[in-house]
């Protein structure tokens, strides 16, 4: 898919977004759909992921994973299950 998407002139690629499939993804699960999509892009186009975890401390495993996998860039969201109060999603994203 990611290889068509590029040849019809995309450009870039977004892997395990915010709507559901990064948080039904095991951290493992996530390493490898993220090293397929960077293995077929091949540097073609930037490769940006959703960080869409539950927890702050989850949220930087995973942008720790990203950047060894060699994503580009990211969308970072705050926690998905807990409503934070301005304050705390400020501090999420420092």
């Amino acid at each position: 898919m990611a290889d068509s998407l590029i040849n019809e002139g995309v450009h870039g690629i977004i892997a395990l977004g915010t709507v559901g499939e990064n948080c039904s993804h095991t951290q493992a699960e996530k390493r490898e759909i993220l090293e397929a999509v960077k293995e077929v892009v091949a540097g073609r186009v930037p490769v940006l992921s959703g960080v869409a975890e539950t927890t702050t401390k989850f949220a930087i495993e995973y942008c720790q994973m990203c950047e060894e996998v060699g994503i580009d860039g990211l969308m970072v969201l705050p926690g998905m299950v807990y409503r934070s109060s301005e304050r705390e999603a400020i501090n999420h994203y420092q």
